[in-house]
Parts: structure tokens; C-alpha cells; sequence
């Protein structure tokens, strides 16, 4: 059987006592934004005299920044002036101000029974027997825009991304893409190539993605191989920038992701009503990345205040409930296999559920922490469309998304609230990628650890929760 040696022998990568892994409290910022900057589409040259003048990426006035993938422009302070004579002139076609992301969070106990979707006494999504067929494809780049990633952590260093056309600390754009020492992806919010994760949250996210497996300690991703390219778009604690989302998504078509995940959630009480939903550019560059073969993987978001989960085809989330076609939406199941109180749902919006509540996984700092939300299911799915690609690498996201949604397995607290009325399941989704039955697994017996019989840690604990999918961008 096909088994990750992790499960018999487990260090914990961390010099610090166990329950020091406990993640701060994160403080909520609901200021304006944090940067002048202002998203640009500019009208067609033809029509527009003006725009003449900045139409080369090489020759851009000082404050300009060129996005080729996306054909935007990102403008800061410094061109506020050129940018408000080209409005006065009709050669801006559409313009948005940049808005503050943030990430929330409750910490709890960060103890956990063991990454129970392995075991399947938590939810079991297939996994054992998914990895009879395969455990990843190093070809296979997923795009996580986050808070960075724990780029020294073990059990994510050999999966992690590497621009090969970068010489790594010399302090030039070697490959001549318009980022610094961009090695192992880059930090929009810092403007350097270090991406070094302070906060946790998309270290989190990248070990449930891609985790090496079958390396003897630590934890195992839904792949063991894969390539995670880590795009920082917020500072420690998780407060970050729509234009910065967008520059990452432009930076993830660039180097040849195939699935993104955006583990977070928009704020839009400012604007509602307003048409923003379906003029805004961040929905273009999500639609952007679908023509470039992308599949967009959000969460649904979540109601850790009330507990009372929002029917959000009713009440929009975004980006979740962006009509984007290249985009699947998550909810959360509560370690039971139901769908989270938690969780956000939609009939029609929300594709598909995967496992969220007490999730044990990488975090900042080579450590291992717990969390919950519609932000950790997202990664799930993320991680299942990779492995899908690894072994159909050939499917476009369409393929990949109608096989996720149709080989999930059924789930009554699911009906009426998603739309393929199930949750995840691995083995199903490979079945249907190959054409070839897969053999079941083993029997197999869990050692015990710490005193306690679990494949990773000690006895089960409560779990980091983040509100709203993990981030919120405000909108004021």
C-alpha cells in the first residue's frame, strides 16, 4: 500500500515547546487603504491620443507599473498626475482605488488528533486511495496568494516553486520580469523577493496543498510533489492590497500556474448597489487567468461571530461570488463530515464543500498549527485539482472543475445549500481523470505517538478559526 512514511515516524521541526505553536491573536484593521494606488485599464490606443504616451511597458512614467498578463496598469503617488490627465482626456477606459486586505483570526488550542482527511475519521475524502495512483507531479505549479510561506519549513522546501532565471541575493532582475531576486516567488506588499511567511496563514494553506510526503517526519500534502508558488500580497497581520491581488495574479499567469488559491474574502458595503460586481478588475483578472488555463479556487467565507452561515447567492460574497466561470467556490465541513455553522453556503454560487475544522498543517517558522474556516477547505480543493493535473496534466480548468464537482460524495447537510449537494472526494476525482479503477488500500494500524494513538500529534484540540475565508478585503 501506498503510504506516506510520516505516518510511522514524526518529529515535530520545531526547537520550541508544542504548545508554544499557538498563533497570536491577529488585530482587525478596518482603516482606508493602506497606499494611494489606483487600478488602470486603458481605452484603445486608437481612440485615445493621450495614452500614446505611456503605451511602452519599457518607457512608463515614474509610478507606473505595466501588468502584461493582465494588459493593467498599477499607478501609486508618484504618477497621481499623468494618471489625471489621461482621465481628463477620455484615455482611461475604467480606474479603481486600491483597497486594504486584511486577515482575522481567533487562536485556540493548537493541539490536534492528526490530519484526520488522511485517515478519514475526521471526513474522509479519498485520500489513501488516491495516492495509490499518484502523489503529485512536480510539473504542476498552484499559485497561493497569501501571507507568504514558511520557505525554510522542511516539509515545504521541497515542493517550493524556483524561478530558475534568477540568481538568488545579487540584488538585480536577472530574467528581466520586473522583480527583484524573485527565487521562490515574491512579496508585492514588501516589493522584494523574500517571502517569508510571519503570519502562518498561507504556510498553513501550502502544507495541506503540497506538504512533502514520504519523507519520514512531519506532515503529508494531498501532494507530495507539486511546485507551490508563494505570492505575499500582506504584511504580518494579513493586511494587504486589491492591487497587489491583481499584480499576483498577473505574476501567477507569467510563470505558468495552472490553479490559484485565494483564500479570502471582499467587503463591499461601500459600494454595493453601485455596479462594482460586475465591472470590477479583480473579476477581470480572475477571468484573465481562466483564458490563460487557470483554475481559481475561493472560499465561501465565514460567520465566526454568529455561527449562522450566509446564503451568499442572496447576499454576495467576493470574490466568491464573482459569475466567473474559470472559478470554484468552497465551503467548510465541520469534523464531522456536515457542513460547518461556520460556513457560508449557496445553491447556486458555492461549488463544493471540503474539510475546514481542526485541520493540522504547516505554519510560520517550521512550526505545525491548527486552523479551521472555508480559507483551509479552499486549499483542499486546490490541492485536488493539482494532483487531477498531475496525472492528466492535459485537461483544461473546465475538465478539472466538472470533475470535481461531479465525482463529490454525497453529504444530507449539503443539499440545498451547495451546489453539487457533496464534498471532496480524491479517489472519485481520479477515477474519473484516469478511466481506471483504483485498488483499495491496505489495512493499516496507527502508531502511537506522544502517548497518544495518532499518526501526528497529541490528543484532539479545538482550532484556529479565520474569520471570512481567512481574509477580508475592505472596500470603504
Amino acid at each position: 500500500m501506498t503510504y506516506p512514511a510520516d505516518k510511522a515516524q514524526v518529529q515535530h521541526k520545531t526547537s520550541l515547546p508544542f504548545a508554544s505553536l499557538v498563533l497570536a491573536s491577529l488585530t482587525c484593521l478596518t482603516a482606508g487603504p493602506l497606499n494611494a494606488s489606483s487600478i488602470v485599464k486603458l481605452a484603445p490606443l486608437e481612440s485615445s491620443a493621450a495614452a500614446l504616451s505611456i503605451a511602452s511597458a519599457e518607457d512608463l512614467p515614474e509610478g507606473w507599473k505595466y501588468l502584461p498578463a493582465l494588459d493593467l496598469y498599477i499607478v501609486d503617488e508618484r504618477g497621481r498626475d499623468h494618471l489625471n490627465a489621461l482621465d481628463a482626456d477620455g484615455s482611461v477606459e475604467e480606474r479603481e482605488e486600491d483597497a486594504d486586505i486584511q486577515l482575522e483570526t481567533l487562536p485556540n488550542d493548537p493541539m490536534a488528533d492528526s490530519q484526520g482527511w488522511i485517515e478519514g475519521f475526521h471526513v474522509d475524502i479519498g485520500a489513501q486511495e488516491a495516492w495509490e495512483v499518484t502523489t503529485g507531479s512536480k510539473s504542476v505549479v498552484v499559485a497561493v496568494i497569501d501571507t507568504g510561506i514558511s520557505a525554510n519549513h522542511p516539509d515545504l522546501i521541497p515542493n517550493l516553486w524556483i524561478n530558475e532565471g534568477e540568481i538568488p541575493g545579487n540584488g538585480r532582475d536577472d530574467d528581466g520580469n520586473g522583480y527583484v531576486d524573485d527565487v521562490h516567488g515574491f512579496d508585492f506588499w514588501g516589493d522584494e523577493g523574500d517571502v517569508t511567511d510571519e503570519n502562518g496563514h498561507g504556510s498553513h494553506l501550502a502544507g495541506i496543498i503540497g506538504a512533502a510526503g514520504n519523507d519520514g517526519f512531519g506532515v503529508a500534502g494531498i501532494n507530495w510533489n507539486v511546485r507551490i508558488l508563494p505570492l505575499k500580497f500582506t504584511d504580518a497581520a494579513g493586511t494587504g492590497s486589491s492591487a497587489l491581488a491583481i499584480e499576483a495574479i498577473d505574476y501567477a499567469i507569467q510563470n505558468g500556474a495552472r490553479v490559484i488559491n485565494a483564500s479570502w474574502t471582499l467587503k463591499l458595503d461601500g459600494v454595493k448597489g453601485s455596479g462594482w460586481e460586475s465591472s470590477n478588475l479583480l473579476r477581470q483578472a480572475i477571468d484573465k487567468a481562466g483564458e490563460a488555463g487557470i483554475l481559481f479556487v475561493t472560499a465561501a467565507g465565514n460567520q465566526f461571530k454568529t455561527y449562522q452561515g450566509l446564503d451568499i447567492d442572496s447576499q454576495p460574497v467576493y470574490p466568491a461570488s464573482f459569475d466567473t466561470d474559470n472559478m470554484m467556490t468552497v465551503a467548510a465541513l465541520d469534523s464531522e463530515g456536515a457542513l460547518a455553522a461556520y460556513s457560508n453556503y449557496g445553491p447556486v454560487t458555492v461549488d463544493i464543500a471540503a474539510p475546514g475544522s481542526g485541520i493540522y498543517s504547516t505554519g510560520a517558522n517550521g512550526q505545525y498549527v491548527v486552523m479551521s474556516g472555508t480559507s483551509i477547505a479552499t486549499a483542499f480543493v486546490s490541492g485536488a485539482a493539482a494532483l487531477i493535473l498531475s496525472v492528466a496534466p492535459d485537461l483544461d480548468w473546465y475538465q478539472v472543475k466538472s470533475i470535481l464537482v461531479d465525482s463529490v460524495e454525497g453529504e444530507a447537510s449539503l443539499n440545498g445549500k451547495i451546489a453539487s449537494q457533496g464534498y471532496l472526494n480524491l479517489a472519485n476525482a481520479l477515477v474519473a481523470a484516469t478511466g481506471e479503477a483504483i485498488p483499495a488500500p491496505a489495512p493499516s494500524v496507527s502508531p502511537t505517538v506522544d502517548g497518544a494513538s495518532s499518526a501526528f500529534s497529541p490528543s484532539p484540540s479545538r482550532a484556529f478559526a479565520f474569520p471570512a475565508g481567512g481574509c477580508s478585503l475592505i472596500q470603504e
